[in-house]
């Protein structure tokens, strides 16, 4: 399990979400660093974002139950290679540039809500492949033994 990472910066967006810029730069061989600072927003999941489906408290029960009721939002921006005197000027621009391109798209009201119906139908998506390869190969099963 990953250790909590130390955090740039923390802001809060417009629609009222918190968000955390958080140093995931670590030492590579050459005597070197990769440079990561990562944005992190932790995203609530409401009933209220499945109202385009056809029944959306038992989809955001569905949801709720395989992945909780808070998703996190992540953006990670890196640079590999960097010499040890550039790291902590290299970090703090890359923290104002990660912060300077995501505060207006993040703060809008209907953000939250995107981000969490696209997860669903990301989901959806996965679990109707997943259902119809598992059927494909119980098919197959079939036709191997029938031979």
């Amino acid at each position: 399990m990953e250790s909590v990472r130390p955090i740039l910066s923390e802001f809060t967006c417009e629609n009222g979400l918190k968000a955390y810029i958080r140093d995931h730069s670590r030492p590579i061989p050459g005597a070197r660093w990769q440079i990561e600072v990562r944005l992190e927003v932790s995203i609530p999941v409401r009933v209220e974002y499945f109202s385009e489906c056809s029944n959306p408290k038992q989809a955001y029960r569905d949801f709720t139950t395989e992945f909780g009721h808070t998703l996190v939002f992540e953006q990670p921006k890196v640079r590999n290679f960097i010499s040890p005197e550039m790291k902590e000027e290299l970090t703090q621009v890359m923290t104002r540039e990660l912060t300077q391109s995501v505060v207006a798209y993040l703060g809008k009201p209907d953000f939250p809500a995107k981000f969490i119906i696209t997860r669903y139908h990301d989901w959806k998506d996965r679990e109707r492949w997943r259902s119809a390869h598992e059927r494909m190969l119980r098919l197959e099963g079939k036709t191997e033994r029938e031979h």
